[in-house]
C-alpha cells in the first residue's frame, strides 16, 4: 500500500504546481508504524515526506522469528536477491 510522493496543487487560472505530499506513506510505514516504530530508522522527512520509510532495522525492533504456521496479524518478511543484492517484501 502506498500513496503518491508528489501531489499537484491547482492554483487556478491554468496554473498548477507539484509539491511533496507529507501524507504519503509506503508499505514499510504502514507495517511498522502499527507494530513497532523503533524498527523505522530512516524516512524522507528532509524531502517533505516524513512517513515514507527508506530504512528499517528489524534486529532492533521487538519482533521474533515465527517457525509455526502464519496467523492473521503476523508480519511476514520475505527476502530474495535483487539485482545481485539483498531485498525483501513485507506482507501484512
Amino acid at each position: 500500500m502506498t500513496t503518491p510522493l508528489i501531489k499537484t496543487i491547482d492554483l487556478g487560472g491554468g496554473i498548477a504546481v507539484d509539491q511533496s505530499n507529507p501524507d504519503a506513506y509506503n508499505c514499510h510505514y504502514y507495517t511498522f508504524s502499527k507494530t513497532d516504530k523503533s524498527a523505522i530508522t530512516g524516512t524522507l522527512a528532509s524531502d517533505g515526506n516524513p512517513l515514507w520509510v527508506v530504512s528499517i532495522n528489524i534486529k532492533e525492533a521487538n519482533f521474533i522469528q515465527v517457525t509455526s504456521n502464519v496467523k492473521v496479524g503476523d508480519i511476514v518478511r520475505y527476502q530474495a536477491p535483487y539485482n545481485g543484492g539483498r531485498g525483501f517484501h513485507i506482507l501484512v
